[in-house]
């Protein structure tokens, strides 16, 4: 099962694999333009099935030239206040194309939306930055700058927390 996830990941023909979820020139997620939360729920996705599989001597995080390094800093540099270039994406199914602009909007936890960018901080990006970073040796300018800012790391109902000690390979 575990060689089916893998493969599935790497070249499935589906919204969820890497070569799909994240664009190779951009770093655009294909949830960009329906909302933040949706988008860094995505990423940390992507990160924990990379984590998984690191541990179990297998490499996702270097699949398609570090795909997840692009679209984390893709979607840091967007909610830290920068442009990012956008396109309208269209997905494999062709349900979720209609966003023709990238998404200022978070859902804040009381349901309501909020329209400013930079509110949607979940604990997802100590696990993919200790990877690049600290085992790997690449830079990660704006996860290292929101890292640097993000002292909160609760847990958020959707992704694990307690970052710096669980995800921090110092050697």
């Amino acid at each position: 099962m575990y060689k089916k996830c893998v493969n599935f990941y790497l070249y499935g023909n589906d919204n969820g694999t890497i070569s799909h979820y994240i664009d190779g020139d951009t770093g655009q997620c294909q949830e960009s333009g329906r909302d933040q939360q949706h988008t860094v729920l995505g990423l940390g996705a992507v990160s924990a099935i990379c984590e998984l599989a690191w541990k179990q001597g297998n490499d996702l995080y270097s699949a398609y030239e570090n795909r997840a390094l692009l679209g984390y800093e893709y979607t840091v540099k967007y909610n830290l206040g920068y442009d990012v270039p956008f396109e309208t994406w269209t997905d494999v199914t062709g349900k979720y194309c209609k966003w023709d602009v990238i998404s200022k909007e978070t859902k804040d936890k009381n349901g309501g939306v909020d329209t400013e960018r930079g509110n949607c901080w979940q604990p997802v990006f100590y696990m993919v930055y200790n990877h690049y970073v600290q085992r790997k040796k690449l830079s990660m300018p704006y996860t290292e700058s929101l890292l640097e800012m993000y002292t909160e790391d609760k847990y958020d109902g959707g992704h694990p927390s307690y970052g710096p000690l669980l995800f921090n390979d110092l050697k």
